[in-house]
């Protein structure tokens, strides 16, 4: 999306979807919930992740759920927002685990002697590392990124999603993928199913 942008030229026009949300999330609603993003498909689980973490004056219920981001880049440098996400993993340790992985390292041992780094496309085993089991109750693992990031992982046919848009590339509506698209990916081969995974 970035390399777009900064492809356009002056009267070059941009089409725009609205996103109806079809998720909300409460206070212990799940035990555990799961994100995997691509590039700027970070930004519904920063709001998510936030409002989780916030304290609220208004409500008695304690908020137990915990909360785990595995954030895909190319490199290092195309981590976007990447300390307010450790700030908010230092400041909420019992509650919010951070986790990254990039395609190119400068520096592979260095970025690989950090737990919660790793490195190249993702595999079952950073999944298994970072998100709840499959057998795990009261959990959910969300999706938002690229399309091939969405195919690998949760199996959504790109060609479903380019016909869904009338072949324009515009990424189909959520609440689309999630009820028309079965299950398949790395999440179909850990175990998990259609009701575990909500695809942005």
């Amino acid at each position: 999306m970035t390399n777009h942008l900064f492809g356009m030229h002056v009267g070059d026009t941009l089409l725009f979807r609205s996103v109806a949300f079809k998720i909300q999330y409460r206070p212990n609603r799940w035990k555990h919930v799961g994100m995997i993003g691509g590039g700027t498909g970070f930004t519904p689980f920063l709001q998510l992740i936030r409002h989780a973490l916030m304290e609220r004056s208004d409500s008695t219920e304690v908020d137990e759920t915990k909360l785990s981001f595995l954030f895909c880049n190319r490199t290092e440098r195309h981590i976007l927002l990447g300390g307010v996400f450790d700030d908010l993993a230092r400041r909420y340790p019992d509650r919010f685990r951070m986790f990254y992985t990039i395609d190119l390292a400068v520096d592979k041992e260095k970025w690989l002697e950090r737990e919660n780094h790793f490195l190249g496309y993702v595999t079952t085993d950073m999944i298994c590392r970072s998100m709840p089991a499959p057998e795990e109750k009261k959990k959910i693992v969300m999706l938002c990124g690229p399309d091939p990031l969405l195919s690998h992982v949760a199996g959504t046919p790109i060609s479903t999603m380019s016909s869904m848009s009338g072949s324009l590339n515009i990424q189909p509506m959520a609440t689309d993928i999630n009820n028309l698209v079965s299950l398949g990916g790395l999440l179909k081969e850990l175990g998990y199913d259609n009701t575990d995974v909500y695809r942005f």
